[in-house]
């Protein structure tokens, strides 16, 4: 089923400047999944349509919440989309804990990506090594792609937040990480005493801030899996689609040279898209983890603090991603993958 949409193209002169072409398009009609808020689509690829003068728009890089809540009838709609490659932005003990069926497990091998040790930063080049999670493996032998999980919040980011907090609340968090530890809580009473004295106080913009500080490898380890072919169309996941996804999709936008006013609508797209699951976002993030009501939001100022924060630190966004080890070329060969030749 097809639309004919207005699409813009962006088309690049040798010396990199964005022109906007206006051109009718013919784009596939994105399916929504009731199981599945805030998922869409947000690079698209143009290509020549040889049956027709017209040009066709193919989505090469989604977003979405968690995509554990699919039921086995929308597995079909989903395997339509071609996805080959799902960065989900949890760790495998996140996604282990997380509730729903799980079923793309059924068809989708579930890895967990090597990282390397948590101060250091991958190479350029280096490609992110993948780990087959053996518990996971698919029940089906045809397997539709690969489901590749990216431990965001590592040693070092903790050892960041831990630092912050005074003497008295550090001890007394070590004592609340023991009871989580024999109740295998999944960390939730030490992650709330962080949350109420360390992160509220900074908000939702500071937490970002620190996550481009302290997860470089985990950032730089998703943009390289787009760097390859053969995970392209891919779809970006966390537990909402709104935090960890968003600077990553934030940050792809600005490789493939979209203008920031466009990066930062399209991450308070997540207000919208988050409807649905309210109630559950509310209870995971303020009710579970005692963090501010403010950390369910998704407002475009949020995005571009995180922006102007990049420029100050490192110079320019670009500059950023060099310094995580993401080069110059592995962008180019990331704006191939998703927009093609251009």
């Amino acid at each position: 089923m097809f639309t004919i949409l207005q699409c813009i193209e962006f088309v690049f002169s040798s010396r990199d400047r964005r022109s906007v072409v206006l051109r009718d398009i013919k784009m596939e009609v994105v399916p929504t999944f009731e199981s599945m808020p805030n998922f869409r689509p947000v690079v698209v690829k143009v290509t020549p349509d040889t049956s027709s003068t017209e040009k066709h728009c193919q989505a090469t890089l989604y977003r979405s919440s968690r995509p554990d809540f699919l039921e086995n009838d929308e597995l079909k709609k989903f395997e339509e989309l071609g996805i080959k490659c799902i960065i989900d932005l949890r760790s495998s003990k996140e996604y282990e804990k997380a509730n729903g069926a799980k079923n793309l497990n059924k068809t989708f091998t579930v890895n967990k990506i090597s990282l390397p040790l948590p101060w250091k930063k991958l190479k350029v080049g280096e490609k992110a090594e993948l780990k087959p999670i053996e518990k996971y493996l698919p029940e089906n032998t045809e397997r539709k792609g690969k489901h590749v999980l990216v431990n965001f919040f590592r040693l070092n980011y903790i050892v960041a937040v831990f630092s912050r907090a005074p003497w008295y609340l550090q001890i007394m968090s070590l004592f609340y990480l023991l009871i989580d530890l024999i109740g295998n809580t999944g960390y939730k009473n030490f992650v709330r005493i962080f949350a109420r004295n360390i992160l509220n106080p900074v908000g939702i913009a500071g937490q970002y801030k620190d996550m481009v500080t302290y997860s470089h490898a985990s950032i730089c380890s998703a943009l390289k899996l787009l760097t390859e072919k053969e995970n392209i169309p891919a779809m970006l996941n966390c537990a909402h689609g709104k935090d960890r996804t968003g600077i990553i999709v934030a940050l792809v936008m600005h490789i493939v040279r979209k203008p920031q006013n466009e990066i930062f609508q399209e991450y308070a797209k997540s207000s919208e898209g988050l409807q649905a699951m309210k109630d559950r976002l509310y209870k995971e993030i303020v009710v579970n983890l005692h963090m501010c009501p403010s950390f369910t939001t998704a407002k475009e100022s949020t995005m571009e603090e995180l922006f102007k924060f990049l420029t100050d630190e490192y110079g320019s966004v670009d500059n950023y991603l060099e310094f995580i080890g993401f080069s110059q070329s592995e962008q180019a060969m990331l704006r191939e993958n998703l927009l093609g030749s251009s």
